[in-house]
């Protein structure tokens, strides 16, 4: 390949330190189909391919040997130079479901990224390798699926007939247990009105699945269904994110952006990990619920919306609000309509249905003929305590259709305790993180880290864990 391709990605001034290896060097040149960027200990660009030139619109000599903020200063407000922070750190840091505006391309783009230590021959630390993937066709994707669901949903027959509709056409809603019946029954109860909904149960119980179910069965089928992860918005941006801004709200506010509730206006709001939200945005989404009107930063303008709003939380929020983390008067609006989302643990005849088809699925995305599992297998399912519930489940099936012996699919479950020994339900859950902390050495977040291997997310592990008293190391 010509020398001259090199200065697209390369910095020659570069220090000896940051030398890229002959075989990175290749990677970055031979049209990667992800950006490829080499930060140095000042967080300066030194490499930039042509992947994240096309992505941008910016050219390497726009970038290169200059502050990543100073070029992309959005980098500062979406939490990213944070997490590159931590990287020179020593972490490796995994970034998913970024939002981004990048004003070149006149383009709204959602991207993940990946972190990781740069280091020299010595093994000091000398910068960060940065993989950024462009993830905004699977969001297209995803909204494609929801307005395709939406209107299969218009064709159901309603009455006494929605319960087994909103069960058919949302994806993975799967179960006959009573408790879960039960609390499908309530949401196809709650669906046809506009009341608020707070879905209330542990990690991977299924909650935005249960949300997706209500809108499809409700008159707002045919509008937006906007998803918002509370927990993951950052402070600042938060009133952005909700409500929109104007252009030169804000450093990098460079061109107006609407609001997530002015985007689902006429249709549905899920507000995640409800109670991860700060209270100075709480009071903000009062007034949204009692008035419905939105401000949006950098204007005294007020626009009215019609949005309904379902929210979820793995937390005890009566708790929070004795504590006083949480607004009472926030939580009578939301829990309008509760439904409680039962464990897995709670509805251990729905195992064999839930991981059967889960073993379907695997199947056809991975190109294979897999057995059903074997009633010995799905006794060893239907043993184990599922910390991380449904998601947890999913994972486990996905490992066995990879590890797959010809068409019999591997299971690979964590030792059972001794079912005589009685345990309370922390203690299991102690035992079982601890046990994964180990065979991951105790790193939580990456591929093969801890969170990933129980199903979590890494800030969701982190939580249960100091609720365990469990404390961590990366």
């Amino acid at each position: 390949m010509p020398n001259a391709d090199l200065s697209r990605s390369s910095d020659h001034s570069a220090p000896d330190s940051l030398a890229l290896s002959s075989q990175f060097q290749h990677i970055v040149l031979s049209g990667a189909q992800q950006g490829i960027i080499l930060f140095d200990r000042a967080l300066r660009y030194r490499v930039w391919n042509r992947f994240m030139e096309v992505l941008t619109g910016v050219g390497p000599e726009e970038v290169l040997g200059r502050p990543a903020v100073e070029v992309f200063p959005f980098l500062r407000e979406s939490g990213l130079e944070t997490a590159l922070l931590r990287a020179l750190s020593g972490e490796h840091v995994v970034v998913e479901d970024v939002h981004v505006y990048l004003p070149r391309t006149h383009r709204d783009l959602w991207e993940s990224a990946e972190y990781v230590p740069h280091r020299d021959a010595r093994g000091d630390i000398v910068g960060v390798v940065a993989l950024v993937k462009d993830m905004t066709e699977h969001r297209q994707a995803e909204e494609r699926l929801r307005l395709a669901l939406a209107e299969l949903a218009q064709r159901e027959p309603a009455g006494s007939a929605r319960a087994q509709s909103l069960a058919q056409h949302p994806p993975k809603i799967i179960g006959q247990s009573g408790a879960f019946r039960a609390a499908l029954e309530r949401a196809a109860t709650v669906a046809a009105t506009s009341a608020s909904v707070l879905i209330t149960g542990e990690t991977g119980t299924g909650k935005e699945l249960f949300a997706r179910a209500i809108h499809c069965g409700s008159p707002r089928r045919g509008a937006a269904f906007s998803t918002v992860n509370c927990g993951a918005l950052s402070p600042e941006l938060i009133d952005s994110e909700f409500f929109g801004h104007v252009r030169g709200a804000f450093t990098g506010a460079l061109q107006s952006r609407i609001g997530r509730f002015e985007l689902a206006s006429g249709g549905t709001i899920f507000l995640d990990e409800i109670g991860e939200l700060p209270l100075g945005a709480q009071v903000r989404l009062l007034r949204v619920l009692q008035d419905g009107e939105i401000q949006p930063v950098g204007t005294s303008e007020t626009r009215r919306v019609d949005v309904r709003v379902i929210a979820a939380t793995n937390r005890d929020l009566r708790q929070l609000v004795a504590q006083g983390s949480f607004r009472e008067d926030l939580l009578y609006r939301l829990n309008v309509f509760p439904i409680e989302l039962p464990p897995l643990r709670q509805r251990l005849e729905d195992v064999p249905l839930l991981a059967n088809a889960f073993l379907h699925e695997q199947a056809r995305k991975l190109g294979r003929k897999l057995r059903p599992f074997t009633v010995a297998d799905l006794q060893r399912l239907t043993s184990h305590t599922w910390p991380g519930n449904v998601r947890e489940l999913q994972n486990q099936v996905q490992r066995a259709a990879i590890l797959a012996n010809g068409d019999e699919p591997q299971l690979e479950l964590p030792a059972v305790h001794d079912a005589a020994v009685p345990l309370a339900m922390d203690d299991v859950q102690r035992q079982h993180i601890l046990s994964v902390l180990r065979a991951s050495n105790g790193v939580l977040q990456g591929p093969s880290g801890a969170a990933a291997k129980l199903g979590l997310k890494p800030s969701t592990l982190r939580s249960r864990m100091r609720k365990l008293g469990i404390g961590s190391r990366r």
